[in-house]
């Protein structure tokens, strides 16, 4: 649109879905204007004919589309494109009285994306068990995912598209599922548990355990990928303790190890290893998740400090991956709370303390005696519920939990169960 006063000319403008309201078009202009100053717009008919013929023309965009529709929960709608994921809700979905929704009735609803501009690809629907949804809320839940969707990708910078990476997920690419362990009691307990990784991340040191050549065993017969993971801190005199540990684990056939830190990035690809990168080197962004694909890393953990609004718009991208549940690590530190209360008393499996703030929230202090450090993690664990997305790598990782609370946590996760006292991602 080009506006112009009585006077003068002003720049042309570009105008967005979002600055409509109704009937209002909302704008900021650098120039001033005063109140009864009259403003013109300029209207060339001849060339919005040809524009619209040309728009008529134009074939439309490909959409992914993930519904999930459960009875008591809001009803949520994912839509993927060109590298950026909406998730809109909308009404809670109630229990059916009488005859439920069906999964047709709820495709012939959700895809009708006819004068959008977008064609659906791919749908996929999560539908529980007696659910009832009117065809009016079905509507209005497309309608506002389409409207988000629209909003996000008039909103991306002109620049955006040189810093997106390259290769977004395939639409209706299966995405792995990860499991992190950090003892051989979580790793055990894995392999008996009701889900099946593809990859599974091992603790670095726990090639030196003597359970792990019948767990690495009885791992590669499932066919299971082992990743092992590197410590997010590396100090001079670890160095060398680090590079063994990695030729140990080589030996066994391992190919890929996942970087905690900068400095571990080239060390991975000079040894001929896949990379891969963790929570330590959280993507923020599209751009730091071209660097690392680019560094040559084939997925790459989002940042855990992301608002669920956030990682909605990185998961469509090749690689990426979102931790579904966590302890969150909130600091590394070379101050040994347990040494501070007890002593110094190196033990092979560290200490345990427990914390509490000025605020009364309880905090949990993993000693590593061998490198002389504790990690301070949130007690209340980050949990999202593993849902089996296409296109998205989801990711469980086991810190400080026994045998139990593993099985705790993989068992609610399969059933897409809530998880009592745990966090979501910030809305």
């Amino acid at each position: 649109l080009e506006f112009a006063t009585a006077s003068e000319p002003f720049p042309t403008l570009r105008v967005s879905a979002a600055m409509v309201s109704g009937l209002t078009l909302r704008f900021k202009m650098k120039e001033k204007l005063s109140a009864g100053d009259a403003v013109y717009r300029l209207v060339d008919s001849a060339l919005d004919a040809e524009l619209q013929a040309k728009a008529a023309e134009l074939p439309d965009v490909p959409v992914a589309m993930f519904a999930e529709l459960r009875a008591g929960e809001p009803s949520r709608l994912t839509l993927i494109c060109r590298g950026i994921a909406v998730t809109a809700e909308g009404a809670e979905v109630q229990e059916a009285s009488g005859r439920p929704l069906s999964e047709e009735d709820a495709a012939r609803s959700l895809c009708r994306t006819g004068g959008s501009g977008h064609s659906v690809e791919s749908f996929e629907l999560s539908l529980g068990p007696d659910c009832f949804l009117p065809v009016s809320a079905l509507n209005a839940l497309r309608r506002e995912a389409l409207a988000s969707l629209d909003e996000a990708l008039l909103a991306r910078p002109a620049d955006e598209s040189s810093a997106e990476p390259e290769t977004p997920a395939e639409r209706g690419e299966n995405g792995e599922l990860q499991i992190a362990v950090s003892t051989p009691e979580q790793w055990k307990t894995v392999l008996e548990g009701p889900l099946e990784p593809d990859v599974l991340l091992p603790k670095l040191s726990l090639c030196d355990v003597p359970e792990t050549e019948e767990l690495f065993r009885r791992t590669a017969e499932k066919g299971i990928r082992v990743i092992p993971f590197l410590p997010p801190v590396s100090r001079t005199r670890t160095l060398a303790l680090e590079k063994a540990r990695m030729e140990k684990w080589a030996a066994r056939g391992v190919d890929a190890f996942e970087a905690n830190h900068f400095g571990q990035l080239e060390r991975v690809k000079e040894g001929g290893f896949t990379l891969r990168t963790g929570t330590d080197l959280g993507v923020m962004n599209s751009r730091s998740a071209r660097f690392l694909q680019e560094a040559g890393a084939e997925s790459f953990a989002l940042s855990l400090e992301l608002e669920r609004k956030e990682t909605d718009r990185l998961t469509g991208l090749r690689g990426a991956t979102l931790t579904v549940y966590t302890l969150v690590p909130l600091m590394v530190t070379e101050q040994c709370f347990f040494r501070s209360a007890k002593g110094c008393r190196p033990s092979p499996e560290g200490h345990l303390t427990p914390l509490t703030d000025r605020l009364g929230a309880e905090l949990l202090a993993q000693s590593d005696c061998e490198a002389c450090r504790n990690t301070l993690y949130d007690a209340q664990p980050l949990y999202y519920g593993y849902r089996a997305w296409k296109g998205v790598n989801e990711r469980l990782s086991f810190t400080l939990e026994d045998a139990a609370r593993t099985a705790e946590v993989l068992r609610r996760a399969a059933a897409r169960d809530e998880l009592p006292g745990s966090r979501k991602y910030k809305k």
